[in-house]
């Protein structure tokens, strides 16, 4: 790993959770059980799916490099439906193999509970387990890494072009997947090769397409500029503070979340707290506080959350407040040990409106 920014925050994945589908499928192609050219029957599950969809209507037919396809340009729920029943023969089978399988790859701290990456708090992925797991596609399944850099498909009449447009911004880019909801926010997974060398980044929780891509442009580029190794693949896995801009993308209101703003804060905040990270968006910065708490295994009643706005008002800082000093120290612990941010602050370092945190 070249360059990390808290790697192992959970973090939900979105439809980059069709990556582990992804390697599911290709495993039951290399052992015989599918073939690229079989045609599978579309269920009325899987025709059913919400959100982004190939448009497969119950009872037709599509071949498993079609479903592939499409999962992958269009990032296809309904398609990757059709290949976790046809893998697993079932969607909770399939499900019961993809957490058996990413215990296997060392995805320590992901949990999936569906094939399609559609919102459920229960899913839940990281920055370095992305990374390994794309790492994982590479080495085990290099025969059919070529899906992922399809620009396009053809599917009926109809041409449909990939929704990933890093793989026509940035030179040298071939896959992987990108991953948007509401909850996960914009993510994206991508491989480039250069000169002979391949480098995997992986951005999550872009409050856009433009941030997203113009993040993974960055740290991409310092890895290729930096990075001097004779050969082989290095894994570069982070989740950078992002600037606010939504130019080009899309509000937190429009998911239905509400563009609240920062709330009043109280004269004195209680007890110890430890600050989680700084945020270009506020919605972000409470889903850290969220996931941290789940992460930590803390009790709901333990810990308040507060989002704080740093004096520029740019950037946000999510901070847990209520603690006592031992749970504050445990806190900072255990989330430093897993390679995450943390600042421990005492009650009189919480309320000094000067704090260095605060600036």
């Amino acid at each position: 790993m070249l360059v990390s920014n808290q790697p192992t925050l959970p973090w939900p994945p979105a439809s980059l959770t069709k990556l582990l589908t992804l390697y599911l499928t290709f495993a039951a192609i290399d052992a015989g059980s599918l073939k690229l050219d079989q045609n599978l029957e579309v269920s009325p599950h899987a025709a059913g799916q919400p959100g982004s969809r190939l448009g497969l209507a119950a009872g037709e037919e599509i071949s498993v490099q079609q479903a592939i396809l499409g999962v992958i340009t269009r990032s296809g729920n309904d398609a990757a439906m059709v290949l976790a029943e046809a893998v697993g023969r079932s969607e909770a089978a399939f499900v019961a193999a993809m957490n058996s399988r990413a215990q296997a790859l060392g995805l320590e701290q992901s949990h999936f509970v569906n094939p399609t990456g559609l919102p459920d708090p229960r899913q839940t992925t990281s920055a370095r387990d992305m990374a390994l797991l794309a790492q994982a596609l590479w080495r085990d399944y290099p025969q059919h890494y070529h899906f992922f850099d399809a620009r396009r498909m053809q599917f009926g009449q109809r041409n449909l072009p990939t929704i990933n447009g890093f793989l026509a911004s940035y030179r040298g880019a071939d896959g992987l997947k990108t991953g948007t909801t509401c909850d996960a926010g914009y993510n994206l997974v991508a491989s480039a090769e250069r000169d002979g060398l391949r480098l995997i980044g992986v951005v999550l929780g872009a409050p856009d397409g433009v941030s997203r891509s113009a993040s993974m442009t960055t740290l991409l580029d310092e890895g290729f500029g930096s990075y001097t190794a004779e050969s082989g693949i290095d894994v570069s896995a982070m989740r950078p503070i992002l600037p606010g801009s939504r130019e080009g993308g899309r509000s937190i209101s429009t998911c239905g979340i509400g563009a609240a703003s920062v709330p009043r804060l109280p004269s004195v905040l209680p007890g110890w707290g430890v600050v989680l990270g700084v945020y270009a968006e506020e919605f972000h910065a409470r889903r850290a506080i969220d996931l941290t708490k789940v992460s930590l295994n803390l009790a709901a009643e333990t810990g308040q959350p507060r989002v704080i706005a740093l004096k520029h008002e740019k950037y946000f800082n999510a901070v847990l407040v209520g603690l006592d000093e031992e749970q504050a120290t445990a806190a900072c612990l255990a989330l430093r040990r897993s390679g995450a941010y943390c600042i421990k602050l005492t009650p009189s370092e919480l309320n000094d409106p000067d704090a260095v945190w605060r600036g």
